[in-house]
């Protein structure tokens, strides 16, 4: 019953290379527990989704939460952190900065899940496109 849920998600405005992501957490009952969304700039797919998942597993740390479940739609976002060490990769150090934290001391476990399931966070992420620079 102590365990939350944080679900993250990236958007990209593929004209533009604008990136957002967004994130919600929620507890064992489904309850909100908070939310952001963040406008970072200019970047690329996989950036938006590492963002969002960095963003969201530093709020639900200093949160106090200790037993975490992490939900993304990004199949290679969570390819990339279950290689032992990432190769030659442009986002290498954002890659191992979520590693990292995901490494700490509580249990983080991140998974998987279709893209229909996360439709709120999505509309956060999209949300971001309408915001200033930072996390809101």
């Amino acid at each position: 019953m102590d365990w939350v849920k944080l679900n993250v998600d990236g958007n990209m405005i593929s004209e533009s290379g604008f990136i957002t992501a967004g994130g919600v957490i929620r507890d064992h009952k489904k309850n909100w527990l908070g939310g952001f969304t963040l406008y970072k700039g200019i970047g690329n797919v996989l950036e938006t989704e590492l963002r969002g998942l960095f963003e969201g597993l530093q709020i639900v740390w200093k949160a106090g939460y200790r037993r975490i479940n992490v939900e993304i739609d990004s199949l290679t976002t969570v390819k990339h952190l279950s290689k032992p060490k990432p190769i030659n990769h442009l986002l290498c150090s954002l890659i191992q900065s979520c590693k990292s934290f995901i490494e700490e001391d509580w249990c983080c476990y991140i998974r998987h899940i279709y893209r229909e399931i996360n439709k709120v966070v999505d509309c956060l992420a999209r949300l971001g496109h309408c915001l200033d620079f930072g996390v809101t």
